[in-house]
């Protein structure tokens, strides 16, 4: 299969768009578009991915140490097909949000996420492409978000049906951070 990822920014208050191809996917007999309504994919948040903490430099792990927590709170999806309903153009719209910590932030805070295509059949990562997401603090606000808007465009072709894939979002986490997320949830 090929890929392909051709990021670029825009400010929705931020942006960010990338073509997917994915070669050999398919819909099974032509037939499939005609009968009911058209889908996306689905488009679920990465449980384990869904939020992160970022702690200052050192050993220290509790409150005071927090420098700022973010997550992914929103995700949706909607598409459109060409007029021979070969190629799904699909945007996905996550929501990022992050707070300050006790510890001192310097700036602006960038949250590093990341989109996914998964074979939901084998639970095979296709395809991932990790983006870095600016999120502005206004003055004296300890909370903000933005929104990031994934174009992927998926050619139809023979073999599968656009319901075998999945699109997982979430963070881009360090070990420590998805050890943390894991001993936070019980898993």
């Amino acid at each position: 299969m090929v890929f392909s990822a051709v990021p670029s920014r825009l400010r929705h208050p931020v942006a960010a768009v990338f073509a997917l191809g994915l070669a050999g996917f398919a819909l099974s007999g032509c037939s499939w578009f005609d009968k009911g309504p058209k889908v996306c994919p689905r488009v679920s948040i990465l449980a384990d991915a869904a939020q992160m903490t970022d702690y200052r430099p050192g050993g220290g792990r509790d409150v005071t140490d927090i420098v700022f927590q973010g997550e992914v709170s929103s995700v949706s999806a909607e598409c459109k097909y060409d007029k021979d309903d070969k190629v799904i153009n699909m945007t996905t719209t996550l929501t990022l949000v992050a707070e300050r910590g006790a510890a001192p932030l310097k700036g602006d805070v960038n949250l590093p996420f990341f989109v996914a295509v998964i074979d939901r059949k084998t639970q095979k990562v296709l395809n991932k492409n990790i983006f870095q997401s600016p999120v502005p603090f206004p003055p004296g606000h300890r909370r903000s978000g933005v929104s990031e808007e994934i174009s992927e465009r998926i050619p139809v072709t023979a073999g599968h049906t656009i319901v075998d894939y999945e699109i997982l979002v979430g963070l881009q986490l360090t070990e420590e951070q998805l050890e943390i997320n894991r001993k936070q949830q019980g898993s």
